[in-house]
């Protein structure tokens, strides 16, 4: 691992739709821990292993305990700016997380972005919509928590559950609730609702529409 920070560079507001289709294919493929643990930029321009490797992450790669380790071990040898750098990339508006949860979103209910918003018009769609909310929650979170958890060190109020969950919020559930033609109380999506508005509460126009939006779903003013 010696001298691996010299290394890596992190491009910043890096969303999937900027990669060029090669580089779509591979953000998309798991790749061995030993694969990028030693290789060396070539282009500044050109993702890389590592970049690739949390894109994976965020698109719900599934790691075993090994990998998990290794990438840590990665973040946590990062210099100050890399690990501020690595933040900006995952947290930038339309950057890692957004760009990941909206496409997680788009492949579970086999649409478009611009589709999200008749979801709940679907016979099933309630069903699929809290099934891949536990998934997040209880599958890609938790992976991500364990290969970011070294930038809580340096960055206190780093908190990539809330990130995912502020971009699910945004990408997602706005889209869905705010175009939604049921008029009727979803006591199913309660659950939801409130752990999202909880956990992802900030002072964003966006927070504000979500609760407005969630109040029709709930059938009661929060």
């Amino acid at each position: 691992m010696k001298g691996l920070p010299d290394a890596i560079h992190f491009r910043t507001n890096v969303t999937l739709s900027a990669l060029s289709p090669i580089e779509k294919k591979h953000s998309l493929m798991a790749r061995p821990p030993s694969s990028f643990s030693n290789h060396r930029t070539t282009s500044l321009n050109s993702p890389i292993p590592f970049e690739i490797s949390m894109l994976n992450v965020l698109q719900g790669q599934i790691l075993g305990w090994e990998e998990r380790r290794e990438l840590a071990q990665i973040v946590a040898s990062l210099p100050i700016q890399n690990k501020k750098k690595l933040i900006d990339f995952i947290e930038g508006t339309k950057g890692a997380s957004d760009s990941a949860v909206e496409n997680n979103a788009c492949k579970v209910f086999q649409c478009t972005p611009s589709q999200l918003g008749d979801i709940l018009e679907r016979e099933d769609g309630v069903d699929q919509l809290t099934e891949h909310f536990q998934t997040l929650v209880s599958e890609l979170i938790p992976t991500a928590e364990s290969v970011l958890y070294p930038l809580q060190t340096s960055y206190r109020d780093f908190s990539i559950r809330r990130i995912i969950l502020r971009s699910f919020r945004d990408q997602v559930l706005l889209r869905i609730f705010e175009h939604s033609l049921s008029p009727s109380r979803i006591p199913r999506l309660e659950h939801l609702i409130f752990t999202v508005l909880f956990e992802s509460h900030d002072n964003s126009i966006e927070y504000a529409r979500f609760e407005k939006c969630s109040s029709v779903i709930l059938g009661r003013d929060i």
